[in-house]
C-alpha cells in the first residue's frame, strides 16, 4: 500500500472528507466505503489477519484493516488497530494521522474527556515536532501536498488552538499557489469543500464518524 493510499483511507476513516476522497480516488481499496459487502471479497479478512499475524508491525496491514473494520462498523476494532499503528510511532506513523484519527475515535466512543484531550495535546505535540524535523517551525509555513500539515491543521482545530484557522489559510494558499493541472486545481477545490470550516463546529466534524458507526450524532 502506498503512502497515498495509506493517507486516503485514513481520512476516510475518520473524517468528512470522505466525500472528497471518494469522487478523486480510484484506488481499489476505497470502493469499499461505498460498497462493503461488494468491495471486500470471500475470505478478505482471514487471509488480511494472516499477514498481519505474519508481520504484526506492519503499518500498511494494520491500516488496511482499520478500513475493514470502519467499513464494517466495528468500533472496538478500529480502535484496536489504530492503537497498534499509534503504538509504532513515527515509523509506523509518520504523518501523525493514525494518533489523530484514535484521539477522534475514543472521542466518539466517549473515553474519559482528560483521556481524549491528553491524547489530542500528544498528538499535537508529536506532529509539531515532525514538522520542525523538516524545518517548518512557522504556523504559515504550510505544504498542502504534505499530509503532515493536513494533520497538524486538524490537531489544532480539535485542540481549539487560536492558530488553527492562520494555519488553514496558509495551507490553502499554498495549495492554490502550486496546483498547475486542471485536476490538481479540481482536488484543491474539493478539499477545500470538505475541509472544516471556520468557526470550527466540532459536533458538524465528528458526527459523520459517529453515524458510521451507528452513534447517536450530537448538535
Amino acid at each position: 500500500m502506498t503512502s497515498k493510499t495509506r493517507l486516503l483511507l485514513l481520512l476516510a476513516v475518520c473524517s468528512a472528507f470522505i466525500v472528497g476522497i471518494i469522487a478523486f480516488s480510484s484506488d481499489e481499496n476505497t470502493e469499499a466505503l461505498k460498497a462493503p459487502q461488494q468491495a471486500f471479497p470471500a475470505g478478505y479478512k482471514e487471509q488480511l489477519d494472516k499477514k498481519i499475524d505474519a508481520d504484526p508491525d506492519n503499518s500498511s496491514l494494520l491500516t488496511e484493516r482499520v478500513m475493514y473494520h470502519t467499513a464494517m462498523r466495528v468500533l472496538d476494532s478500529s480502535l484496536e488497530d489504530l492503537q497498534k499503528i499509534a503504538a509504532l510511532g513515527d515509523k509506523g506513523d509518520p504523518d501523525g494521522a493514525a494518533r489523530i484519527s484514535l484521539c477522534m475515535h475514543m472521542e466518539v466512543a466517549e473515553y474519559p474527556i482528560d483521556e481524549v484531550k491528553r491524547c489530542y495535546e500528544e498528538s499535537l505535540k508529536t506532529i509539531s515536532r515532525l514538522r520542525k524535523q523538516k524545518g517548518r517551525v512557522s504556523i504559515t509555513d504550510m505544504k498542502f501536498s504534505d499530509s503532515l500539515d493536513e494533520w497538524f491543521i486538524n490537531a489544532l482545530l480539535l485542540t481549539g488552538s487560536p492558530d488553527a484557522n492562520k494555519a488553514r489559510a496558509s495551507f490553502f494558499a499554498d495549495a492554490e499557489a502550486t496546483a498547475k493541472t486542471e485536476f490538481d486545481k479540481r482536488y484543491v477545490e474539493a478539499t477545500k469543500k470538505n475541509f472544516p470550516t471556520m468557526p470550527f463546529d466540532r459536533e458538524k466534524y465528528l458526527n459523520p464518524l459517529r453515524e458510521n458507526y451507528g452513534l447517536p450524532l450530537k448538535p
